[in-house]
């Protein structure tokens, strides 16, 4: 799996699951392939689990995670105004290049909030990770 994705229009939120591996060309599509999906919404808020990445692309470093920002800069940041992003990692290194992207993304206005575990996460974005099945689905329990 590359990753999977859940459109949750009633919680106005995407949630993103990262498989083991990154692979840079896939970072780079679903950087663009999220707003271009018909069921996102714009302002829609974002929730990244990277927690199970294990083998990031060795290219994922500062350089392309700024040429992806600078993607998103253009037609996307349109898409996001008034959004929250919340990306989960839980180890050192998906952690710091998570810290980066949200560092570029301050840049732009975009508040993005890294985070080490899932609950914290949820509750950044005022939802119950516990009681709401179709999030726990997403979060990769179901």
């Amino acid at each position: 799996m590359s990753y999977q994705q859940t459109f949750r229009p009633d919680l106005n939120l995407v949630v993103t699951r990262f498989g083991r591996a990154l692979p840079l060309v896939v970072a780079r599509q679903c950087a663009i392939d999220t707003f271009r999906d018909p069921a996102y919404k714009s302002g829609m808020r974002e929730l990244y689990d990277l927690r199970q990445v294990l083998d990031p692309d060795p290219k994922l470093g500062f350089d392309s995670i700024q040429e992806i920002w600078q993607t998103q800069s253009t037609w996307i940041q349109e898409l996001r105004r008034r959004s929250v992003v919340v990306m989960v990692a839980s180890s050192d290194l998906m952690y710091g290049l998570v810290r980066i992207y949200a560092s570029l993304a301050a840049q732009g206005g975009l508040q993005v909030t890294p985070c080490r575990d899932w609950h914290t996460a949820c509750r950044l974005l005022r939802v119950d990770a516990e009681q709401d099945l179709l999030l726990q689905v997403a979060k990769g329990r179901g």
